[in-house]
């Protein structure tokens, strides 16, 4: 399963927006990962590019919380590090050799796709603007 990157994905922040296309590719390339059955050492560097995308972009908007001083930073920070958790939790799972890794996996990338860029990081966008980011 493909996933494009689409307008409609766009918060309007550029420099988000080019992180979130980041990861989108890492969704691509799991998903090839896993319908290919590639290698346990193929699916553990794209959980470590999960992961590093985790540490970048997920830091990136915490900095720009703080210094916005953004009054949902709490809430969405909980949501980041539910994030950083189940990526680790579905890395060692495969790890274990976890047969429903594949389905999990997509599940919650899609979810966070949708639930999380689509919702919570669009709350942002008026504060950020609001500051100056473009």
């Amino acid at each position: 399963m493909a996933f494009v990157w689409k307008e409609e994905y766009s918060i309007g922040l550029k420099t988000i927006d080019e992180q979130h296309k980041k990861f989108i590719v890492l969704l691509n390339d799991l998903s090839q990962a896993l319908l290919q059955k590639d290698s346990k050492e193929t699916l553990t560097q794209i959980f470590n590019g999960l992961e590093e995308y985790g540490k970048q972009h997920l830091a990136f908007e915490e900095e720009c919380f703080k210094k916005f001083d953004y009054s949902g930073e709490s809430d969405h920070s909980i949501e980041h590090q539910t994030f950083r958790e189940r990526v680790k939790r579905l890395k060692q799972e495969l790890q274990n050799g976890d047969e429903l890794l594949a389905v999990k996996t997509l599940d919650f990338m899609e979810s966070w796709l949708i639930e999380h860029i689509l919702v919570s990081d669009a709350a942002y966008v008026s504060c950020f603007r609001e500051h100056g980011m473009e």
